[in-house]
């Protein structure tokens, strides 16, 4: 893939991301469909189907993105103690209160329904 191309998938991704994000804060996360989170992010459902196979990729993709984000911060702050990883942590999940939120909800929903 040329750079042209991998800028534009890396946006793509993103936009889709975001366009997940905003409708799981509206919508019951079961219902939320691929047209619905195509139609959000402004892009064609081909255009998701050449990145992802399923919303939950998506997400797993995202979480993935935030995994690596909390290791680097631990990494950079290096801390030499409990007390200073729970802070990293406790930052860091402040931060990201939002998502984790909905993320919370899913897996609610998750353990209901199986």
């Amino acid at each position: 893939m040329n750079k042209m191309n991998y800028r534009i998938a890396l946006q793509s991704k993103k936009m889709l991301t975001n366009a997940l994000i905003r409708l799981m804060a509206t919508d019951d996360y079961s219902k939320i469909t691929i047209t619905q989170i195509c139609k959000e992010a402004d892009l064609s459902r081909r255009t998701f189907y050449r990145l992802y196979k399923t919303k939950e990729d998506i997400l797993n993709e995202y979480m993935d993105l935030l995994t690596t984000s909390f290791m680097e911060k631990i990494k950079e702050s290096k801390p030499k103690h409990y007390p200073e990883v729970a802070t990293v942590y406790f930052s860091f999940c402040r931060e990201h209160m939002d998502f984790l939120k909905l993320l919370k909800k899913i897996c609610c929903w998750i353990l209901f329904t199986t």
